[in-house]
């Protein structure tokens, strides 16, 4: 989820055994045409993270640098993928930076 210029789903599809599928879905357009421009062959989507739910569940969901993008719907979109996007014993793999610079 935010997979930016899909370089975290070609390194999934390249180096984890047992994996049948990768997807990246990402909200800007420009991301996604980079991401398709370096892997045609791989399977990339625009979407609003917000509202999109997979097709069918998946065993990985792995976010970078997306979730401060949610504001007010973080939770409402974390419990979605929860209860809809993973299958039951599925992770979600997630990072946000902090950086010392930022003031609160």
């Amino acid at each position: 989820a935010g997979c930016g210029n899909g370089w975290v789903a070609r390194k999934i599809k390249e180096e984890a055994s047992g994996c049948r599928d990768v997807i990246g879905v990402d909200g800007a357009p420009g991301m996604i045409e980079r991401a398709k421009e370096i892997d045609p062959e791989g399977k990339y989507e625009v979407v609003d993270l917000k509202t999109w739910n997979p097709k069918e569940q998946v065993d990985l969901v792995h976010s970078m640098e997306v979730l401060y993008y949610l504001g007010d719907d973080l939770e409402k979109v974390l419990n979605r993928i929860h209860s809809t996007w993973l299958k039951p014993g599925g992770v979600l793999a997630a990072g946000v930076d902090f950086y010392s610079e930022h003031k609160e």
